[in-house]
């Protein structure tokens, strides 16, 4: 099957990496066939549509029908090469940024509904809904399998749970990164810096076994009420991360450490906290282990954490604010 997902934008590469990932952890064989601003085709054996119930950047999955150049003649022709639809329909056209501005989404709406089998039309409640997208230089055409909801992990934001503080980093991001790393049900994970938990819930919602370092007495208590408010269970400790205990082993550690704020890096530099904290995380993961740093962008994490003896994955920013602009790496030991 060819499946069409419809990215959020919220960056550049990460969604794209969130459906790699989730496929490649998943063991389904992939090939992509359409890489695009805010879309990505992929040739999927043995699929699941409900294996992406999970995903945090994507809005939606199609059934990729086919595509052409973005002109009426051959959006025209591509409608009426495609399978005959049984059952009532509605057109639906989404303009990818500013892809195709001469192309009113209104008129091939129309004109792909009239080419489809008009007396078959109903807005309201349509058996299938055909979807096309303008994105750069092409047409393409699917036909919805799913919309994503999104907007239970939006719930998840931080000022909602029991226990908040402004560092959290947002759900959404939280549910990509875990998806990225291979967090599923069973996975042994920890987050050595797990503040108030936005991390651990999403890792604990995925399924993992939760393990929850901090050395604030109070961000662990206040972990433990935000677990607690979602029904997850996880082992929670005051301890440092940079002094990891030996008998530990994980499957994937995952963690953005408080830099910036001297009451929690406990008056140490924050490139010497990295490297500690790089080489403390590095001997509790298992062979083969997966982790996910998180530093401002102006710390040379990369080559701490090669110089702890981690394989760099991938390396991406992302900016939070005016001020502050994250660097998110992925690791493998």
């Amino acid at each position: 099957m060819d499946i069409l997902f419809y990215l959020s934008g919220e960056h550049e590469t990460l969604p794209k990496m969130e459906v790699s990932s989730l496929l490649e952890h998943g063991g389904i064989e992939f090939k992509i066939l359409e890489d695009l601003e805010q879309i990505l085709v992929c040739r999927l054996q043995d699929s699941d549509v409900e294996t992406f119930n999970v995903l945090g950047m994507t809005h939606s999955i199609y059934e990729y029908q086919g595509s052409c150049t973005p002109d009426l003649n051959s959006i025209l022709n591509l409608a009426d090469s495609v399978d005959r639809i049984s059952g009532s329909f509605r057109v639906r056209v989404q303009r990818i940024g500013v892809s195709s501005p001469k192309l009113s989404t209104l008129m091939l709406e129309r004109e792909i509904g009239a080419a489809l089998s008009g007396d078959k039309v109903d807005l309201k409640n349509p058996d299938v809904q055909v979807q096309g997208f303008l994105s750069e230089d092409s047409f393409i055409l699917t036909r919805l399998i799913q919309n994503l909801n999104r907007s239970e992990i939006l719930e998840r934001t931080p000022h909602r749970r029991p226990y908040f503080h402004p560092s959290s980093l947002s759900p959404i991001l939280s549910r990509t990164i875990c998806n990225i790393c291979g967090v599923t049900a069973g996975k042994t994970l920890l987050d050595p810096f797990c503040g108030t938990g936005g991390l651990l819930i999403e890792a604990g919602l995925l399924g993992a076994e939760l393990h929850g370092r901090d050395i604030d007495s109070e961000m662990i208590s206040g972990c433990g009420e935000n677990l607690s408010h979602y029904r997850l269970n996880g082992s929670l400790e005051i301890g440092d991360a940079t002094e990891l205990k030996d008998s530990e082993r994980f499957d994937i550690a995952i963690t953005d450490p408080p830099y910036g704020r001297a009451s929690t890096t406990r008056g140490r530099g924050i490139n010497a906290l990295y490297q500690k904290a790089a080489e403390s995380i590095y001997k509790i993961l298992k062979p083969g282990g997966r982790a996910c740093i998180l530093s401002p962008h102006t710390l040379p994490l990369e080559e701490i954490a090669e110089d702890t003896g981690f394989n760099i994955l991938e390396s991406e920013t992302i900016r939070v604010h005016k001020s502050l602009t994250r660097k998110i790496v992925f690791l493998s030991k």
